[in-house]
């Protein structure tokens, strides 16, 4: 027993000694009063027979303090606390029951007065009780009565000991947490001082429900409200957006390289392999090593003019299906939806100049190959563009299961339509023995000088595709709904196309767009009326409404020919 246990015991011993010492007292007092009168009370019995059974005081005590068990049967255990027996009887009374002053118990009674004692106490229990109860009175052993008494005391001593242990448990568990949250808040507020402002946030989500579908009108506002530079939270990824061009010279340009890198999403990282590519490589050898072949030999200008032809090609063939379009009868004052000439023209430039294939004809028709293209093109940019909370708040991942395994399926679908394209091209040059100029071809030929495992090959391609797609068609149809209501505009625009630069120096979408054509609003609509308002997630966005005009030539009928040339 530990000594803390055993000075609480000794306490609890002393207590019941005054406890019992100062009942008897009274007991004696009152019947020296009435003359020694005969009282009811079990103590005033024991008091009675003392002298006849020779009993002493420290014996009394511990007869007073039995415990009945057991409802049937009870069992009594005499014992004694806290004094040390030591009186000498002809056959002793007691014996050591418990060591090092924890107790003494009444152990065996002696052989001599075992059935005077059994006698005293039958006779108590029977005055006391109904006759129809019957007690059995039983004296432990000198081993049973240890072993009993000690494991009543240490296993209530063992529960005490329990229930503090789970209470200290509990209350350093609260104070921890309350630490801890004391300590997360202080530095929150501290840290919260050194970034820029921004919208309050919500616990876990962030600002994620605060971020409207169009993006760039979103943080537009935040910055009228907060200043240039903003903090906006995403579950709990920061993102700090500047707004200003002086902010983005400093970003983009004085501090590049610290801020080269780029977070890359699920999608991204599973489209691109986890930054195998240019656009979303980290800063880097690797990233250092792609720039460099991309600078020296993709976008050199010995290989953009050898790329001219095809651009040249896909321009004037978009002039040439306008020019037929809104010469039909049955067009006359009709809209002609410029989107679709728009997004045809880039589709079928960026193919060709990656991998050497026109999709879509000059009807506007797509091949099998161009659908699966396109739909894979579309799907990239849905999955990219989506703001979800397993994207931004990685604990819940395991709830959408389904987003992983769309990302598997798209990055498997891009990876075997490019394998097929690269054989298609590694098979024809074998064949002719003739390297052409598209970005595929590069790319398989310059491989091992630079070192390029398949994969980057892949990723690279599929960097020119999504940053040339959409990025141009888009641009120019908000280009040209500006020209379109502002009418002055657009004619001065003209203007100066007819008398600086000529028509053999116009190689974009939009110069042959204004060289060629006058562009109105259809019949009925003012160019106040034209839809400006944006309908995609995402920070590219097309118009809500697909710009409609009506486009009417300004040149001689044979300057809308096409330039056909086979690249």
């Amino acid at each position: 027993m530990s000594p803390l246990d055993e000075g609480a015991f000794a306490k609890i011993v002393a207590q019941g000694d005054r406890f019992t010492r100062a009942i008897i007292e009274e007991h004696t007092a009152v019947r020296h009063r009435h003359h020694g009168g005969p009282n009811h009370h079990f103590v005033d019995a024991l008091l009675m027979s003392k002298e006849k059974y020779d009993f002493s005081e420290i014996t009394i005590f511990g007869l007073l303090r039995f415990d009945i068990i057991n409802t049937g049967k009870t069992k009594v255990v005499i014992n004694t606390f806290g004094k040390r027996l030591k009186e000498n009887y002809r056959t002793k009374i007691q014996k050591k029951g418990l060591d090092g002053g924890s107790g003494r118990w009444l152990q065996r009674m002696w052989t001599g007065r075992r059935q005077e004692v059994v006698q005293l106490v039958g006779t108590v229990f029977n005055y006391y009780h109904p006759p129809n109860h019957s007690f059995d009175i039983h004296i432990y052993n000198e081993t049973s009565l240890i072993k009993h008494t000690r494991s009543e005391f240490e296993s209530q001593n063992t529960s005490s000991s329990l229930f503090l242990k789970k209470m200290a448990l509990s209350l350093l568990t609260i104070f921890s947490v309350i630490l801890f949250s004391f300590i997360s808040s202080h530095l929150y507020r501290k840290l919260r001082f050194k970034l820029p402002p921004g919208p309050r946030r919500l616990p876990i989500v962030g600002n994620l429900f605060d971020v409207k579908p169009v993006r760039f009108r979103c943080f537009a506002g935040w910055a009228q409200v907060y200043g240039p530079i903003i903090s906006v939270w995403t579950g709990s990824n920061l993102n700090v957006v500047v707004s200003s061009p002086e902010l983005a010279r400093e970003v983009l340009k004085e501090n590049d390289q610290q801020l080269a890198n780029r977070h890359r999403s699920r999608s991204v990282t599973k489209f691109t392999s986890d930054g195998q590519d240019l656009a979303w490589a980290d800063y880097g050898a690797h990233y250092v090593k792609v720039r460099k072949l991309c600078t020296l030999e993709l976008f050199s200008a010995k290989r953009i003019e050898a790329l001219r032809p095809i651009r040249e090609d896909e321009v004037t063939g978009m002039v040439e299906s306008l020019f037929n379009d809104c010469t039909k009868p049955e067009n006359s004052g009709k809209g002609l939806v410029v989107r679709k000439y728009l997004e045809a023209v880039a589709f079928n430039n960026i193919t060709r100049l990656a991998f050497g294939k026109r999709f879509v004809n000059s009807e506007g028709l797509i091949d099998d190959q161009g659908l699966e293209f396109k739909a894979l093109v579309a799907t990239s940019l849905k999955l990219g563009a989506s703001l979800s909370l397993a994207e931004h708040i990685p604990w819940l991942r395991w709830m959408f299961p389904l987003e992983q395994e769309a990302f598997a399926k798209h990055g498997a679908w891009q990876k075997r339509l490019t394998e097929t394209i690269m054989e298609e091209h590694t098979a024809a040059r074998h064949k002719s023995g003739d390297t052409k100029q598209h970005f595929v071809d590069a790319l398989l030929t310059l491989k091992e000088k630079y070192e390029l495992s398949e994969v980057t090959v892949i990723a690279v391609l599929w960097n020119m595709i999504h940053a040339g797609i959409d990025t141009t068609a888009v641009a120019v149809e908000w280009a040209m709904a500006e020209l379109i209501k502002n009418p002055r505009v657009q004619q001065k625009a003209q203007e100066e196309l007819d008398h600086i630069l000529g028509i053999n120096l116009l190689t974009s979408m939009l110069g042959h767009l204004l060289h060629h054509f006058w562009w109105a609003p259809p019949d009925g609509v003012k160019p106040e009326e034209i839809d400006m308002s944006e309908n995609t997630p995402g920070l590219v966005c097309f118009m809500r409404t697909p710009l409609q005009a009506v486009a009417k030539p300004r040149l001689p009928a044979h300057l809308y020919k096409r330039n056909a040339v086979d690249m």
